[in-house]
């Protein structure tokens, strides 16, 4: 049996392609479930060391949960804290600020970049400063993998 294929140069009717087009309303639709997906995926992880860290902790085999020498400086957790927050407060203000049509959006949205890397690169300067690595215990595993995806989702959130 063959298969009724239409030449390459043929036209298809106007009505042919008319059930596919989508509307405003359903990409906005797509776009809401899509974004609500990729924002449960990312609770998901965060809430993955979570219980990794309280799971670790609770079992602490043999007292490696936070052995000597495994104690990060807290003013760099201070200054990357302090960074990713002014981040998302200068692009909360720019979002604000580009729906009523002002200019001051790029101006905020410019400084919640500079302030994302900011947080990125001393996160890096952090790792390079720490006497441990994550196979010095349960705490230090959980330190650099929460740390670590803090850095990912700043980087994927100033990409765009």
């Amino acid at each position: 049996m063959e298969s009724a294929s239409l030449p390459p140069d043929a036209a298809l009717p106007a009505d042919a392609t008319a059930g596919y087009a989508e509307t405003p309303e359903l990409h906005e639709r797509i776009d809401r479930v899509g974004f609500a997906l990729l924002a449960a995926a990312t609770v998901m992880f965060f809430l993955g060391f979570v219980f990794a860290y309280f799971y670790l902790r609770s079992l602490d085999n043999n007292g490696l949960w936070r052995p000597a020498g495994v104690e990060p400086p807290s003013g760099y957790g201070v200054a990357i804290a302090a960074a990713l927050a002014l981040s998302a407060l200068a692009f909360g203000f720019a979002a604000r600020s580009a729906k009523r049509g002002e200019g001051t959006w790029v101006a905020a949205s410019g400084i919640a970049r500079v302030l994302g890397l900011f947080a990125c690169v001393a996160q890096c300067f952090e790792y390079a400063q720490i006497p441990f690595g994550p196979e010095s215990g349960g705490y230090a595993s959980v330190f650099f993998g929460w740390t670590a995806l803090y850095v990912v989702v700043t980087l994927l959130s100033l990409w765009r």
